[in-house]
């Protein structure tokens, strides 16, 4: 989920840096929308199916994390009942 956000807190000032160097070049914002969107007009069949593959990865990664966290209780992470990787439980000087 991190990731996401990540991405998306990185995607919304290059969006609207591309809109801006659009906007100065003269086009309207309509255009300007249009271009930033048009990689995906231009995508093939094989590309498509690619992306949508990696969306629907993190939809499932994000679904499994949310499942995990709801059967765990109430979501938060309490170190004291946390288990390390290999089993054994967490000890309070870590």
């Amino acid at each position: 989920m991190k990731i996401l956000g990540i991405c998306i807190l990185i995607m919304i000032p290059l969006i609207a840096f591309s809109l801006t160097i659009d906007i100065l070049q003269g086009f309207d914002l309509a255009t300007s929308i249009r271009n930033a969107l048009s990689p995906f007009n231009v995508m093939e069949a094989p590309e498509q199916a690619v992306l949508f593959f990696f969306l629907f990865l993190l939809a499932i990664q994000f679904i499994q994390s949310f499942i995990k966290k709801r059967k765990r209780g109430d979501g938060s992470l309490d170190s004291s009942t946390e288990e390390q990787e290999d089993g054994s439980p967490a000890s309070e000087g870590q």
